[in-house]
Parts: structure tokens; sequence; C-alpha cells
């Protein structure tokens, strides 16, 4: 699996590794660098510029017969505090790209500056956003505290089956 924080942006030749490989490959999105990404981060159209980036991205890996794509929306890498949680209410919105959701909001700033407390401190809030995140489309979680992430999942798939929840 290729886990590529810059979805192709640093070295567009990462595709024609992917493809030769044929691994999985997560596709997130950053605006910017590391080193720039939180440096006034401004968009158009937000989150539709997003959307725009993994359609144009996913076309490129699919004229290369890469297939097995995850998309990170990349909470924390190059969005302010309140377009990290306008992404989380849209998350829904990138199903339509056809490829997994994945979320990566455990002891994120996001978090951590809004509630002004530790990242030590933030389990109870990571984990009812992932709860949020799995409703609203994520297919997967990148998370620290694994055994708790664990336990929201089983309840969240448990509660969705029990209820025929459509979301």
């Amino acid at each position: 699996m290729i886990n590529d924080i810059s979805g192709g942006n640093m070295d567009p030749s990462i595709f024609d590794v992917v493809a030769e490989m044929q691994v999985p490959y997560i596709v997130m999105h950053m605006q910017g660098t590391p080193a720039s990404m939180q440096k006034h981060p401004s968009y158009k159209d937000f989150p539709g510029d997003l959307l725009e980036f993994f359609h144009k991205q996913n076309a490129i890996l699919q004229d290369k017969n890469v297939h097995d794509v995850i998309i990170d929306p990349g909470f924390g890498f190059g969005k302010t505090l309140d377009q990290n949680y306008t992404l989380l209410h849209h998350l829904d919105s990138f199903k339509i790209i056809g490829h997994p959701v994945m979320v990566g909001i455990s002891r994120k700033s996001m978090i951590t500056h809004y509630l002004n407390i530790h990242a030590s401190d933030n389990l109870p809030a990571s984990s009812a956003l992932h709860a949020l995140a799995l409703m609203k489309g994520a297919n997967m979680l990148r998370v620290h505290d694994v055994a708790a992430a664990k336990q929201v999942t089983k309840l969240m798939m448990k509660t969705k089956n029990s209820f025929n929840a459509n979301w």
C-alpha cells in the first residue's frame, strides 16, 4: 500500500510506481507542502475544489489502470479549523468519486484547538468525530487509539444494521 499525502503533487511519477506495483493507493488532498500548508489556506469553492482534485487524480489513475484507490480528504492538511468541520459535514459528497473514503481525524488540531485541550485528552472527542465520520460515509478510519475506534465502529455498525439506517 502507498499512502501519498501529496496525492501525486510532490512526485507525479508515483502514479507510474503504483501502476507498476499494482498496490492499493491512498490519494490524499493537501494544499501546499507540509511546510506551507497551514499558512493561510484558501479555496475558491470549498469543498468543491477537493472534489475537483480527486476527480482529476482519479482520471489519471484510471488511465494508468489503477483502480484500488482510497480517497483521503486530508483533514488538517492545508485547511482551516472551520474548513475541517465543513469537510466533515460534506464527507458523503466524496462517495461520488467511486472509491472508499478514509478519514484521519484522531488527535488532530481541529479537536485540540477548538476544545483547548491536549492531544492526549481528546479520546472522547476523537471517538465522537469518528462516529460522525462513519455516519457521513467514511469507510476507514486512521486512528491512534485502535481499541476505542474499534468499539466506535462496532457500535456504529450495530446501530446501522439494527435500525436500517441510511447512512
